[in-house]
């Protein structure tokens, strides 16, 4: 292979998309791997300025791990893949951002200071990730359905909650799902139903179970998740993705539920006839109630 050669196969190298690059060969990854690789596929600008060992660290696998996913996306090792990735954030100048979010230093920073910076951050890289059009499409088929359900598992009962006090307060028609009614409600759940679904890792099993059995039974499926790699993005007709980084060791889910108050306005703004009965009709009960 002659330079020319070489260099316009470099270029093809950076210039196809990390993304594409993991669609083509994630099935093929190991369950190891693939948790690596959902790491990489969010991490991915944070991931130009770190180690293999540093990745690994943070993903929970091997460094060889890591090694070997890069050789997998088609780069000769780790360090090229970073290098070219690097190479393509700063042609697309979304290191800026990068800095930006990153710029200050732990130890010249109060904790508040880190912790406001790293909350904005998520919220502004969350909202980049939604199209309004993906919002529009999520709240219409929640305003079409004949029932929408909803259920988070562990820190996503948080959101879960929220959406479905929210909606019942908006729309009504709203029923949260847990580990001891899911199996009856399962059962009632038909194809002019919504699954509204709040599924980040580690995903858990019985709700992913959940959903694939509404899905069989023809239910529309919305769902909050992390990445398109996310087992609950592959189910889903909506797709809404959060960013979740944390100081600490807890994710964070103020970006979640920043998104979830997006979706609720868009819904409001669609159907706001509708909405108003709900709410004149909700306030009389609660009018009543205090009598």
């Amino acid at each position: 292979m002659n330079k020319d050669q070489q260099a316009a196969k470099d270029m093809d190298l950076s210039v196809e998309s990390l993304q594409e690059r993991i669609d083509r060969v994630f099935d093929q990854l190991t369950p190891a791997q693939q948790k690596a690789t959902i790491y990489i596929r969010k991490k991915w600008e944070q991931i130009c300025f770190m180690t293999a060992r540093e990745v690994g660290q943070k993903a929970e696998v091997s460094e060889a791990t890591i090694q070997r996913i890069a050789v997998c996306l088609g780069f000769e090792s780790f360090r090229d893949m970073k290098m070219k990735m690097k190479n393509s954030l700063l042609r697309n100048r979304a290191v800026v951002n990068f800095k930006l979010k990153g710029a200050h230093e732990p130890g010249k920073a109060g904790w508040l200071d880190e912790h406001v910076s790293a909350e904005v951050g998520n919220i502004v890289q969350t909202f980049r990730l939604n199209s309004n059009e993906v919002l529009e499409k999520g709240a219409r088929m929640l305003i079409g359905a004949q029932r929408v359900w909803v259920i988070g598992d562990r820190m996503g009962s948080g959101a879960s909650a929220y959406l479905c006090f929210s909606l019942n307060y908006l729309i009504g028609k709203t029923v949260q799902l847990n580990k001891s009614n899911c199996y009856e409600y399962l059962s009632l759940m038909n194809e002019n139903d919504a699954l509204l679904i709040i599924g980040f890792q580690r995903y858990s099993k019985s709700t992913l179970r959940i959903a694939e059995l509404a899905k069989k039974r023809g239910v529309r499926v919305l769902v909050f998740t992390d990445c398109d790699l996310s087992p609950f993005a592959k189910l889903a007709d909506v797709a809404f993705f959060a960013v979740t980084d944390s100081i600490i060791f807890l994710d964070s889910y103020s970006s979640v539920l920043s998104l979830a108050q997006a979706l609720i306005s868009k819904l409001v703004k669609l159907e706001q006839q509708a909405v108003r009965r709900n709410i004149e009709s909700t306030e009389e009960i609660y009018g009543l109630l205090k009598e």
